[in-house]
């Protein structure tokens, strides 16, 4: 039995919001994993959408009622709303024992800090809210059995997502502390990797999507894992594959295999999964944003968080924030 965790984030690139990194975490039995004794380099995924076409589809087109598991940027559509992600998170979620009906214990369940992920800001003290956000979707407890038959048929566990919050003023502690953003991505990765494996002994296939331009991960690997032998599989320009095998106090545990690959949401369907998770948590988060403002605001236009309509946004709430005491560098993020 091999345990395959996909790993992708939502929130890198805006200015105000909450950096979401997630990951799906899923044992896979069966022919394909049969060998899983076998050096961690022979190991290969199998994929998911094939395995699982009868109850998941990468895009819209001809999923007569499936759901969509692919890319959240193509998935997700701003004037269409959350309904495809919502729909596809929750369905998944339900299939891996997550209470998926209200807001906050969804976000315990993923994560084991508090939903808000630590932070000190006020929009996320009241996240207790129904879901679906949509209200338009159909039975998300039918979905989610009829997807446990199916995972139950192709020999496929899934065991859940695992998500780290990081919020604004939390997320500026740690540039400032690191003086670099995307070190503080690794970290959520890191941690999501940690979690994801707890005690299984078992071979472990781990994929993340590729972190900005970054290409060589084998210091941040040697870091975190000093008692595993790290050996290079490949590097090329659109994939950084490595072995980390046991030794020291996991001498008795088998290989696992990491890679961080570009565009990995299209290769394989757990980081896919794990990329609409993030995407669907942060968007939640981010209306919980929208709403603190709008409530003392009416008529203020929510904003995405992006830098140019940001602008816009800090512009139009700066005196409401001064008011409030709420200094606007708390809850902009570093760049």
């Amino acid at each position: 039995m091999l345990r395959l965790i996909g790993i992708d984030e939502a929130g890198y690139g805006p200015v105000l919001g909450p950096l979401v990194v997630a990951a799906t975490v899923w044992d896979i039995d069966g022919e394909a994993c049969a060998d899983a004794d076998r050096e961690a380099e022979a190991l290969q995924p199998p994929d998911l959408w094939q395995r699982l076409a009868a109850s998941v589809r990468r895009t819209a087109r001809g999923a007569a009622g499936r759901l969509i598991v692919g890319d959240s940027k193509e998935v997700f559509d701003r004037k269409r709303g959350v309904g495809t992600l919502e729909r596809t998170v929750r369905a998944f979620a339900a299939a891996g024992g997550a209470p998926v009906d209200r807001l906050a214990p969804l976000l315990r369940h993923v994560s084991d800090r508090s939903g808000e992920g630590g932070t000190r800001m006020p929009w996320y003290r009241a996240l207790d809210r129904a879901l679906p956000v949509d209200g338009v979707l159909g039975s998300i407890g039918e979905m989610g059995q009829r997807l446990g038959d199916e995972l139950q048929r192709a020999q496929v566990t899934y065991r859940g997502a695992r998500v780290e919050i990081v919020a604004e003023d939390r997320y500026n502690d740690r540039v400032a502390a690191t003086r670099n953003k995307s070190v503080v991505v690794v970290e959520q990765v890191l941690r999501l990797i940690e979690r994801g494996i707890g005690d299984w002994g078992g071979p472990v296939w781990i994929v993340v999507d590729r972190l900005g331009g970054r290409a060589n991960y084998r210091s941040i690997l040697r870091d975190a894992w000093p008692d595993r032998a790290l050996s290079e599989t490949e590097a090329t320009a659109e994939r950084s594959a490595y072995q980390l095998a046991p030794g020291g106090a996991d001498s008795k545990s088998s290989p696992w295999s990491v890679e961080f690959r570009v565009g990995a949401d299209e290769h394989h369907l757990p980081v896919a999964l794990a990329s609409m998770t993030a995407k669907y948590i942060r968007e939640l988060l981010m209306g919980a944003f929208n709403e603190f403002w709008g409530t003392r605001l009416p008529g203020l236009r929510p904003t995405a968080g992006y830098y140019t309509d940001a602008q816009r946004f800090l512009a139009e709430i700066a005196p409401c924030s001064a008011e409030l005491g709420i200094p606007q560098e708390r809850f902009v993020r570093a760049r």
